[in-house]
């Protein structure tokens, strides 16, 4: 569901653009730490304290369970979008209003 307003990445598992000299919006925000890669926009960095953690199998989606761009859906489960995937589109630009951000969790 995130991927179309902007959860999108042109980097591999390792951090390497997959289309040389291409980075997406989304990947501006992506950085390495050892072998594994956060999310660090302002907005989310002031939501959550730090950085996001993404999964191992692709930027594309966060290493948080139960969140809304988390790698894995289970049978029956149900995920909302939450304060952290918000705050991912306000870095990327797109329009949020904070007092929504309650509404939201």
């Amino acid at each position: 569901m995130g991927h179309g307003p902007g959860f999108c990445s042109n980097l591999d598992s390792a951090g390497t653009p997959i289309q040389a000299g291409f980075l997406t919006s989304y990947d501006k925000f992506v950085s390495k730490s050892g072998a594994a890669l956060n999310f660090g926009g302002v907005n989310v960095v002031d939501a959550r304290g730090g950085a996001i953690p993404l999964a191992a199998s692709g930027p594309a989606h966060v290493d948080i369970g139960g969140d809304l761009m988390a790698s894995a859906l289970g049978a029956g489960q149900i995920k909302i979008v939450g304060v952290l995937d918000v705050s991912v589109l306000h870095d990327l630009g797109l329009p949020v209003l904070p007092a929504g951000f309650h509404t939201l969790v």
